[in-house]
């Protein structure tokens, strides 16, 4: 087993949900490459990154404020956390039935990290 930070708050595969530092805990987890690399484990909460991650499933993100287009990261948009593709222009829902995410006008999405497996 090996002790990362998890977040008790969710990042949303759908609508969002506000992740926030005081809302981090060490907890342990499987022993795995992955999770060497991992700064921390977020929750899933929702459908639209249904069927690459599912509502409920732990993800290893490594934290970094850059990923590249194409690559799966941890954003937030007014105060709210998803986790979403990266496009040029938008934050992508891999599931048909739930939209994309626009950056509207002034608005500022922040990446907080790349995901790179689950546990």
């Amino acid at each position: 087993m090996i002790r990362i930070k998890y977040s008790r708050l969710p990042a949303s595969a759908g609508v969002g949900v506000f992740l926030d530092d005081e809302n981090i805990e060490l907890r342990s987890f499987p022993d795995t490459p992955e999770a060497r690399l991992a700064d921390i484990v977020i929750p899933v909460d929702g459908r639209s990154m249904e069927p690459m991650f599912y509502d409920g499933d732990l993800l290893l993100v490594k934290q970094q404020e850059e990923i590249e287009p194409g690559q799966i990261g941890i954003f937030i948009k007014n105060g709210k956390g998803y986790v979403k593709k990266l496009a040029e222009d938008r934050l992508i829902s891999i599931n048909p039935d739930y939209e994309d995410i626009y950056p509207g006008e002034g608005e500022e999405v922040v990446c907080k990290g790349r995901v790179i497996g689950k546990v």
